[in-house]
């Protein structure tokens, strides 16, 4: 039952996405995108945890995947430069969120490991982000010279982008904090969550792209 709460939360968010994209075209695009990587960081399954089974979901796999399919879905319709200013915009969100959460827990709880923790995870997460979308935008540049059809190319590049965004986070919190308890069973729940997100990612394109939305293509 718990696993429907995961559906739903995929089906609203990328129903947002399209929803809103017909009103305010690039803009809902930032806003989606910004606060899907906020939220991918604030609700983590480490925090949410879904279980089911053997397996553990997290709400951070369906926002984390919809935020890098607002940064290709942002260069495919609005350029490169528009796909860097949301990626630079939401990772400045985000950093801004991490230094008033370090704060305010530092004035409410006193400090303390946990805090440190809490605020490096966060660090963590706006580098491996960084890296993954800077290689991935470059790879669907390349794709889309080669006229790799658009479909696959989105699926290719969402699949690295997360391949190397849970390589260098995970790898960095190992490093630093040791091994996950459960960890086999949230990274398995993790790539479900995500691969579902990336059907949705490509049924989403193709409804866009198929219809004219108002200021898709000439946003004010």
């Amino acid at each position: 039952m718990e696993f429907l709460y995961l559906v739903l939360t995929s089906f609203i968010s990328y129903g947002a996405l399209v929803l809103t994209n017909r009103f305010f075209g690039k803009d809902a695009i930032f806003v989606v995108g910004i606060g899907s990587a906020i939220a991918s960081n604030v609700y983590n399954v480490g925090n949410y945890p879904i279980y089911v089974g053997n397996l553990i979901f997290g709400i951070d796999s369906v926002v984390y995947t919809l935020f890098i399919f607002c940064i290709f879905l942002c260069y495919k319709y609005y350029g490169k430069k528009d796909a860097l200013c949301l990626l630079f915009s939401a990772l400045g969100s985000l950093l801004f969120t991490s230094i008033l959460q370090f704060i305010a827990s530092w004035a409410t709880f006193g400090f303390g490991k946990e805090i440190v923790w809490g605020f490096a995870s966060y660090i963590i997460s706006i580098v491996a982000t960084l890296v993954a979308l800077l290689i991935a935008l470059k790879l669907f540049e390349i794709l889309e010279n080669k006229k790799v059809n658009i479909f696959i190319n989105i699926a290719i590049v969402i699949l690295i982008a997360s391949l190397i965004n849970s390589t260098i986070y995970f790898g960095c919190v190992t490093i630093i904090n040791g091994v996950y308890d459960n960890f086999i069973s949230m990274l398995i729940g993790s790539y479900i969550g995500k691969t579902m997100c990336l059907i949705l990612s490509l049924i989403t394109y193709l409804i866009i792209s198929k219809y004219n939305y108002k200021k898709l293509n000439n946003n004010i």
